[in-house]
């Protein structure tokens, strides 16, 4: 007796086999979008990349700044706006922005003068 494994009924359930494999793998996904974690988390902004830079008593958050990286910048009525640190330039999206001892400050660069015991860092963020 000669047994044919192609047969219609075992090509059949072979491939309910393997819809429903498929089937459990694509569901068993951990994404909820319908959460208020993920929905959260969606509007947490992150920092690409932070540079720190140690105060230094009577010296601009600006100076600073240049005399430890490459900076381009722009200079107006405001103060300066920091376009670029070493190369990472500011883009529609993401910008320089500074904080002094992990607060943000509503100062230009230029305008902040730093105390030793001050911590600046440069946040490349979303906006």
């Amino acid at each position: 007796m000669k047994m044919n494994i192609f047969n219609k009924k075992n090509i059949s359930a072979q491939f309910i086999i393997v819809i429903l494999v498929l089937f459990s793998f694509l569901s068993c996904g951990d994404k909820d979008n319908n959460s208020s974690e993920n929905k959260n988390n969606a509007n947490n902004d992150t920092d690409s990349l932070v540079i720190e830079i140690a105060g230094f008593t009577g010296k601009s958050v600006f100076d600073l700044t240049l005399e430890k990286y490459h900076v381009d910048f722009v200079e107006s009525s405001m103060g300066i706006f920091v376009k670029a640190i070493d190369s990472i330039a500011s883009t529609r999206n993401f910008g320089w922005i500074f904080s002094v001892n992990d607060s943000f400050v509503p100062v230009a660069s230029n305008d902040y003068i730093t105390n030793d015991t001050d911590v600046i860092k440069w946040h490349y963020k979303k906006f």
